[in-house]
């Protein structure tokens, strides 16, 4: 059989890859672009008489940073005119969490039984109408603001249960890292580029509502180009090269999909360690890493006292960092694989550097930069974003190769304590300004680490890159095909 090699000029499914990038920075930066454009929409001076606020404490603050406070270029930006107390921005930044913790139950197996295409079309779609009235909604009543953004998250619970599925039929086992570190980096380029792009449009003379306006129309543009080229498998995208097709045929096994009559294992899925120890490393991640998504700019303002010009760069700068860790780790463990290294000992390799470097360098974020001296936060998060990302050849490969036909419903299991994780941070950060704690940043990131250092020692215990006895049974295929996979 002809080879198919994947940097190709001919290779389809590496522009297939890049598709789903553009498609994951779209919907990502819709979900997102609330983090930024909060500075932006919220009369600061107004709400903070209504809760106990770092910058009122100015007997705490050393005399340099009150200077710094109190210069004329330190508020540009954040002049809002929404009166939302801190706990109600705090809901905002959870909302999506409550919302996807609904959908992402069934999303998965939804995805599995009667394909992926059609749903993550449909999840896209809601969160490009969204961001279109977001600005309309968001001056008409704090209320509906927070359930427009519950409904996001009721479409967000749909989005990588979809990916997954599709990544499991659409790229060959030695090839999985390189991919997930693809179309993954839509993530970063999000929380990273767009973050900078909203601070600028922030600034602009058409204000915090462009924001909303500009990702829209990026989320347009990439339904669009969901409708046409996206396919559930291979087999089904007139696009694919024939050459391809077959290559892809067989190193997928692209034609054994869940029918109807098929069941699903139920009691091997909910009882597996291995399953377990991807599950916990998704809520691990997602505590540190939304809390770093969601609340990285209100940190550098906060603590930092960060001007927005700075803030927007300053927060690019751990998923720049990510960006650039993940796909050349990625690439580097599918080499690795080719050359007969073990693919769950350098799965549990890669997750041990994830789970213990960023958590370190988390720590130091937390108790080593200062107002005084803000610029010490840059090899902090640099450090974060460098070996956070090594969760891709990780645990996240590991969740694309365990299972085959059952990628979507893992990939939902694992996204149930991820949602959880990703309401820790607010939740906890919520409790921090209620008690009216004053280190509540250093709890909290310390938290995370805490959280993100237990997945790696679980992984390095029960994590597996090889597919699982139960989710070989309706994978029928020769023998030999299984050797050279």
């Amino acid at each position: 059989m002809e080879e198919s090699p994947l940097f190709s000029l001919k290779s389809f499914r590496l522009r297939f890859g890049f598709l789903l990038t553009f498609g994951l920075w779209a919907v990502w930066s819709m979900r997102l672009n609330l983090n930024m454009a909060i500075p932006c929409m919220v009369n600061s001076t107004l709400t903070s008489g209504k809760t106990k606020s770092f910058r009122n404490e100015t007997n705490q603050i050393p005399l340099e940073c009150q200077r710094a406070s109190n210069e004329p270029g330190i508020s540009i930006g954040y002049d809002g005119t929404l009166e939302w107390s801190p706990p109600e921005q705090a809901m905002l930044f959870s909302s999506t969490f409550y919302g996807a913790f609904v959908t992402i139950f069934f999303s998965g197996y939804l995805a599995d039984r009667f394909g992926a295409k059609i749903l993550l079309l449909a999840a896209s779609m809601i969160f490009v109408v969204i961001s279109y009235l977001s600005p309309l909604i968001a001056n008409h009543s704090f209320f509906a603001f927070f359930i427009s953004r519950l409904i996001m998250g009721l479409a967000e619970g749909f989005m990588f249960p979809c990916l997954n599925s599709l990544a499991a039929r659409w790229f060959p086992t030695n090839e999985k890292s390189t991919m997930a570190a693809i179309y993954t980096s839509g993530i970063q380029i999000a929380s990273g580029f767009s973050s900078l792009i909203s601070s600028f449009l922030c600034l602009s003379i058409f204000g915090w509502p462009s924001i909303f306006y500009f990702f829209a129309i990026t989320g347009t543009i990439w339904c669009i180009c969901c409708l046409i080229f996206i396919s559930n498998s291979p087999l089904e995208n007139r696009f694919v090269p024939e050459n391809e097709r077959k290559f892809l045929e067989v190193y997928t096994k692209s034609t054994k999909t869940i029918s109807k009559t098929d069941s699903m294992p139920w009691r091997e899925i909910l009882t597996s360690k291995e399953v377990f120890a991807c599950t916990f490393c998704n809520l691990s991640c997602n505590f540190i890493s939304n809390l770093l998504q969601s609340f990285l700019p209100l940190y550098l303002k906060e603590v930092l006292l960060l001007p927005m010009s700075q803030n927007g760069l300053y927060t690019m700068v751990p998923f720049c960092s990510q960006l650039l860790s993940k796909n050349t780790m990625g690439p580097f463990s599918d080499y690795l694989k080719r050359k007969g290294y073990n693919r769950t000992r350098l799965g549990k390799i890669f997750q041990t550097i994830s789970g213990f470097g960023s958590a370190i360098a988390v720590i130091l974020l937390s108790i080593v930069p200062s107002c005084e001296r803000p610029y010490l936060a840059i090899p902090c998060l640099m450090a974060y974003g460098l070996t956070f990302s090594c969760l891709v050849p990780g645990y996240f490969t590991s969740v694309i190769s365990i299972a085959g036909p059952y990628t979507g419903t893992i990939t939902s299991l694992g996204s149930i304590l991820g949602t959880i994780g990703n309401l820790a941070g607010p939740l906890l950060l919520a409790l921090m300004n209620y008690l009216e704690i004053e280190n509540k940043w250093t709890i909290c990131l310390c938290a995370s680490a805490l959280v993100q250092m237990i997945g790696g020692v679980i992984f390095s215990m029960w994590g597996t890159a090889d597919v699982l006895p139960w989710a070989k049974e309706v994978e029928k295929t020769p023998k030999a095909i299984d050797s050279m996979s």
